[in-house]
């Protein structure tokens, strides 16, 4: 590979930005031309950059020699697990911790095996409020708001997400919700208790005519549809599809929905994700253990 890579790269960021970097992103990628392929390169090549541009907006260091610390590394891994896959995330923090160590890069990242998408702790979901209230537009909040409800309240995909019209939410007069899911595996899901709310107000709000709930005029309903519109809504943390809809999925075993209904909720044809999902199901007492067992289930 030739340096000539290096010196045509330019990054999507505002000129001014790049130029003060530069220098020092080159640098410290450079040595590893030699032995790896452009591929290889180019990632970690990206991956500095959005992680020196990080520290910088923080205030936290201007050059890339300065970056490359084990401290800023972790904090910038956890940050981007909030926007991106976890795995993903932990490949990005691989490849900048090999950077730091001086070591040639890996032809295959270091990364570790990857995790399961680990549900929203009760901060999380703080946060996820707070992002999806206070977008800079009315379209954008609605849009983050549904994203949110979609996930968090009623535990659908992707795909489930971006085919929802604003007439499959139907709400009682009771203020209970339901949203009906589209496509393969049609069902209608009532909508928990804590985000019904949203979903209510986002069907009031709506304009009629049953148009999508998200990027209502986009003609593409796909997955990269959905990344296009998460990436131009403003804040720290930008909500995961899969980590929403697991942690809908462990809300509901944690407050005593029984597999079989959250299966067939989720759209499931069998329990695997209680494999994945073990080490964040809650374990009852070892005495209401003992009364389950022997009440068949029920509590003694």
């Amino acid at each position: 590979m030739t340096p000539d890579f290096l010196d045509s790269y330019h990054p999507y960021l505002p000129a001014g930005d790049w130029a003060q970097m530069r220098d020092s992103v080159l640098a410290s990628v450079r040595p590893h031309l030699d032995d790896h392929s452009e591929a290889t390169t180019r990632q970690a090549l990206a991956t500095l950059t959005g992680y020196v541009q990080w520290t910088r907006e923080r205030g936290l260091v201007d050059q890339a020699d300065d970056a490359l610390t084990p401290r800023f590394i972790d904090l910038y891994t956890h940050h981007r697990s909030t926007q991106i896959r976890p795995q993903k995330a932990a490949r990005e923090g691989a490849i900048l911790r090999t950077l730091f160590s001086e070591d040639p890069l890996p032809r295959r990242a270091e990364a570790p095996p990857s995790p399961v998408d680990a549900p929203y702790g009760d901060d999380d979901l703080a946060t996820i409020r707070s992002w999806a209230a206070y977008q800079p537009s009315a379209r954008k909040c609605l849009d983050a708001t549904a994203i949110a409800a979609l996930g968090l309240g009623c535990g659908f995909t992707v795909s489930e997400m971006m085919t929802t019209r604003t007439d499959d939410v139907t709400v009682a007069g009771n203020g209970d919700v339901d949203v009906t899911a589209r496509g393969p595996r049609a069902r209608t899901v009532p909508a928990l208790h804590t985000w019904a709310p949203l979903l209510a107000e986002l069907r009031s709000t709506a304009p009629e005519g049953g148009d999508w709930l998200i990027g209502p005029g986009r003609t593409d309903r796909d997955s990269h549809n959905l990344n296009d519109i998460r990436r131009h809504l403003r804040g720290d943390i930008r909500p995961v599809p899969q980590r929403m809809r697991n942690t809908w999925l462990v809300t509901q075993v944690n407050g005593g929905t029984p597999p079989s209904v959250v299966m067939n909720a989720a759209g499931l044809l069998d329990a695997a994700f209680l494999r994945r999902l073990g080490p964040y199901i809650d374990m009852p007492a070892a005495h209401e253990q003992r009364a389950m067992l022997r009440g068949g289930g029920a509590h003694a």
